[in-house]
């Protein structure tokens, strides 16, 4: 790791454990964000890379001021171990080695490690807000790096540890400022969008910049991953209208994608092909390697597979095919009950949010518009999910999202001074009343 990157990982370390509470958000992005997870240090056969370096300030700050205790697991809480667990566990009960072991030991500590001290930030929509405040400056600076780096053509994260070659698709540089991939720093900046629409009635400064500046971040990765995850962030946003009728709306979708299934010559997840000719970018690509998986189903349903090189015309390594979907990801890692779990994580997902809204339906349009873009961002990383594999920082993003629609049913998050449950959405009268400046 270069001493630039680490030093700036020890600072940020020292922030963590130091800072009041409201203001740790700060350090956590700098070091998890702007810090390529390329450089690493060794310890043994160990291996630390920013995001594991940041972990251990995580618990240290957690476990010397019990911030942990406040935190009541919930339906997405233990949804979520439950799929990092079972994943590893099919991996390595496929392998079958030591080193596998310590691979998937690897991933879920830093999984894991960030989830749950994330989990103990949010307690109300103060911490909420200043997330997205957050957001919107990481996404200012990102910007602002990725579009210096596609108009000099130079890797400006490169004394951090980043990758030094200059990747371009038809004459243009595809940006990725610290992330590993054009494609991932692209879709983490589209998948920000509706929580930006947090601050359209008030704070609208932030929106601007945020919105702004995630446009920007896309705009320089040149990639058609982001840009399909921003048009899910608009459809998810302008669904806003359709509030009062969600079950309707969803209804709706299942059966418009039924029938073009059935109309089509092609089977629906083509409409990729389809939308990767207006977005460019590897549309046919996405969709080939749905087939391909089911096509394959038999060889890693069960436990995974070790050897993907045959589903595509052209392989990513010796055994493995480009596999730019999570879903088929985690089936490749930990076979068809790892996909199963991780879209039971995406369902309670969504139903959290529609408990947080249930709970702000008598408060202000602001609050509502806040929880729905989260429901948005969600719906953003899902078209996202269909275009990559989150391997590098991106991550972060996801997870972060994840523990905060998880905190609207802890049941010490506050709602205009009511505490949601977390089974069914009742409302109690909390100690401590806490709104929404």
């Amino acid at each position: 790791m270069p001493p630039l990157a680490l030093a700036i990982l020890l600072f940020c370390g020292i922030m963590i454990v130091v800072m009041p509470q409201k203001y740790v958000l700060i350090p956590v992005f700098i070091g998890t964000i702007f810090v390529p997870m390329h450089g690493r240090v060794m310890i043994g056969e160990l291996d630390f890379f920013s995001l594991r370096i940041i972990v251990l300030f995580l618990w240290a700050r957690c476990l010397a001021r019990g911030e942990l205790r406040s935190v009541t697991l919930t339906r997405l809480d233990k949804s979520f171990l439950a799929f990092i667990v079972v994943c590893g566990a099919m991996y390595v009960l496929r392998v079958g080695t030591m080193s596998a072991f310590v691979y998937r030991a690897g991933i879920a500590f830093t999984t894991i490690g960030l989830f749950f001290p994330f989990r103990s930030l949010f307690h109300n929509f103060d911490d909420v807000n200043r997330y997205g405040k957050c957001l919107s400056i990481v996404l200012l600076f990102l910007a602002v790096g990725m579009t210096a780096e596609s108009l000099l053509q130079k890797p400006l994260f490169y004394p951090l540890g980043g990758r030094t070659e200059i990747v371009e698709r038809e004459g243009r540089i595809r940006a990725r400022g610290p992330f590993a991939h054009s494609t991932n720093a692209g879709i983490f900046a589209a998948t920000t969008l509706p929580l930006m629409a947090m601050f359209a009635f008030r704070n609208r400064g932030y929106c601007a910049t945020g919105t702004a500046a995630a446009f920007a971040s896309i705009i320089a990765s040149n990639s058609g991953g982001p840009v399909i995850a921003m048009i899910y962030s608009a459809i998810g946003l302008g669904a806003w209208v359709f509030r009062n009728r969600l079950r309707m709306l969803r209804w709706m979708i299942l059966l418009v994608l039924i029938l073009l299934h059935f109309s089509m010559k092609a089977p629906v997840w083509h409409i990729m092909t389809r939308m990767g000719e207006l977005t460019g970018g590897g549309g046919w690509h996405r969709a080939a390697l749905i087939e391909r998986a089911l096509s394959h189903l038999s060889e890693w349903w069960l436990v995974g597979t070790s050897y993907t090189a045959n589903w595509m015309p052209t392989a990513y390594t010796v055994s493995d095919a480009d596999i730019t979907n999570q879903f088929i990801r985690y089936g490749v890692d930990g076979g068809l009950i790892s996909v199963l779990l991780f879209t039971l994580v995406i369902v309670i997902a969504f139903k959290n949010v529609g408990i947080g809204l249930r709970a702000v339906a008598s408060s202000t349009t602001e609050k509502k518009l806040l929880v729905w873009g989260m429901g948005a961002s969600l719906l953003s990383h899902m078209a996202g999910f269909f275009c990559t594999s989150y391997f590098d920082q991106g991550q972060v993003g996801w997870i972060m999202l994840i523990v905060v629609v998880s905190s609207l049913t802890d049941p010490g998050f506050t709602y205009d001074g009511s505490v949601v449950g977390p089974a069914n959405g009742a409302t109690q009268n909390p100690p401590i009343s806490c709104t929404l400046s």
